[in-house]
């Protein structure tokens, strides 16, 4: 450190020496250092009453401590107590920290210097300065190493934290836990996910370190915020860019904000959640007001947590997939099977009622026949017309029963014209109007043609059973190479997430079975539909061949 003179036209010392003054004078050199800190340190200037009152008494303990350095010849004080690691947390970072340390050093150092040193006593300030210089060193490296042993053990337990995630796959649970995660686990005082649907974003998660009830409240009712790429609010510059955005206390005020206003002065940041896949969504999480910022070693672990989070909805969106489509499995399987069973059934009661019943009939004609040869030939060979009679109509009942089994329209009319009788049927039976416009229907298999066959009956089932529809719309086009099949009515719709739900619990699968259906044959399947709305359930199917039939 560099030594300065004693001011300019002062005396030689006649009192205590420089190093005996300095105790009296710890208010004076504790002043100097906060008002260095106000003037040329922003962490300071910008921290809050509290922070800078707290500060002030590190201050003064700091400056306490070194007069026990320079008395007991450079025995160094317990350090991690005059800087505990706490005000790390608060929002000043160990370069802060370091920083604050030498300004303090070199203010203090100045107004020894100018204020309390006299002619004659350079070498005293030098050993003054020496032991400022030892102490600023002294102090550093044991706070050093507390800040990165502390950083060490957040990132063990961060690992943790992410490693739970990573286990979760129950939407709900995870949704929940985004966000008290980011409170209990992270330190921040409120935290907000917004889930991106329909260009607007969702809250669906919201948790507060101090108030219980807050989540709850904030979520209720249910409220969508439109966002847009060329929107100018801070929502729309994380979410679009996609970038942390992070605000200093007072940095921003909440007309900059349309989705939650923050606490007053409080720092906060938007974080965006952005996986290859879906859902993407945004994270609000917001500190205490008594904290100057966001730091930055927080902002690195939130960009770890948003990559970990996206993945986990990732994960917990495939797993929701695979196992409704499991479910839907089960519930065509269950259906399949039971449908084999009530065909057999159907089977053979028919058989037994009519074709058994017309062979035994046949049976009996015939010993009629053989017995009248003998008597009256004439009545044998009645009674033989009368076998061929009834054979004929055993022949007609077996094709009705084979009729029955697959619709014999699919085999000599087609599927468009078997679709028409459908409908036409459909109309007769149950009053709903029901139009039909079928274009370009392709050269589909056998099975995909019965497949078709078999949605549309589950389609038409639904609207009879659930939409309360006055009308119904059936058509077929052809578009980029594939069949688009359309089945609209004018019912009274419903809610998808609610259907889900009810899907999950193994309720309402038809829409489940028409969907796997289409997936089996290559194919895509949409609804979209609206509480009061209708409902409009599109499907698009490979061609495959070039040749169409209408």
């Amino acid at each position: 450190m560099a030594q300065g003179p004693a001011p300019a036209g002062r005396a030689a010392s006649t009192g205590p020496r420089l190093i005996d003054r300095i105790p009296d004078n710890l208010a004076g050199v504790t002043q100097a250092v906060l008002e260095v800190f106000a003037k040329d340190f922003p962490a300071y200037a910008e921290a809050s009453p509290r922070q800078k009152e707290e500060i002030g008494e590190r201050v003064t303990e700091i400056c306490a401590g070194f007069i026990d350095y320079l008395r007991s010849g450079g025995r160094m004080p317990d350090a991690l107590s005059l800087l505990p690691p706490k005000a790390e947390f608060r929002g000043i970072e160990l370069r802060d920290l370091v920083d604050m340390l030498s300004l303090g050093k070199h203010a203090a150092w100045r107004f020894i210097r100018d204020n309390l040193a006299f002619a004659g006593e350079e070498g005293e300030l030098l050993e003054v300065a020496e032991a400022l210089d030892g102490y600023y060193r002294e102090m550093v490296a044991p706070l050093a190493s507390a800040y990165f042993n502390h950083q060490q053990e957040s990132i063990a337990d961060f690992n943790r934290l992410l490693n739970q995630f990573r286990m979760i796959l129950d939407r709900g649970e995870l949704l929940e836990r985004i966000t008290a995660t980011a409170c209990r686990g992270m330190g921040f005082s409120r935290a907000v996910f917004y889930l991106y649907e329909r260009e607007a974003l969702l809250p669906v998660s919201a948790f507060s370190a101090r108030d219980d009830l807050w989540g709850r409240n904030y979520l209720e009712p249910l409220r969508y915020f439109p966002i847009s790429p060329f929107g100018n609010s801070l929502e729309c510059k994380a979410f679009f860019r996609p970038s942390i955005i992070a605000a200093r206390r007072g940095e921003y005020s909440s007309a900059d904000l349309s989705l939650i206003k923050p606490m007053p002065e409080a720092p906060f940041a938007l974080v965006p959640i952005n996986p290859s896949g879906s859902p993407k969504g945004l994270l609000y999480v917001e500190s205490e007001p008594d904290r100057l910022a966001v730091t930055h070693w927080e902002l690195e672990l939130l960009q770890i947590y948003a990559d970990t989070v996206g993945l986990a909805l990732e994960n917990a969106r495939l797993y929701r997939e695979v196992s409704l489509k499991g479910r839907a499995l089960d519930h065509l399987m269950s259906r399949v099977n039971t449908a084999h069973e009530e065909e057999r059934a159907r089977i053979a009661r028919e058989l037994h009622d009519s074709v058994a019943q017309s062979l035994l009939k046949i049976i009996y004609s015939a010993g009629f026949a053989i017995d009248f040869l003998k008597e009256d030939p004439r009545l044998a060979e009645e009674e033989i017309e009368d076998i061929q009679e009834q054979a004929k109509e055993c022949i007609a009942e077996l094709r009705a029963i084979i009729g029955n089994l697959r619709p014999s329209s699919l085999e000599i009319l087609g599927l468009p014209e078997t679709v028409r009788r459908m409908a036409s049927q459909f109309e007769r039976e149950y009053g709903i109007s029901t139009r039909v416009d079928l274009q370009g229907m392709g050269d589909l298999t056998g099975s995909a043609e019965m497949a078709v066959f078999r949605i549309l009956q589950e389609a038409l089932a639904n609207v009879r059973k659930h939409s309360g529809a006055r009308a119904v719309w059936i058509s077929s086009r052809l578009q980029d190479g594939q069949l688009v099949l359309t089945i609209e009515d004018n019912g009274r719709g419903f809610d998808l997430s609610s259907v889900e739900h009810e899907q999950e619990r193994g309720r309402h699968l038809g829409l489940l079975a028409m969907r796997e259906r289409t997936e089996l044959m290559g194919g895509e399947f949409k609804v979209r539909s609206a509480p009061g709305r209708g409902t409009v359930i599109t499907i698009k199917l490979p061609l495959l061949s070039g040749g169409h039939r209408a």
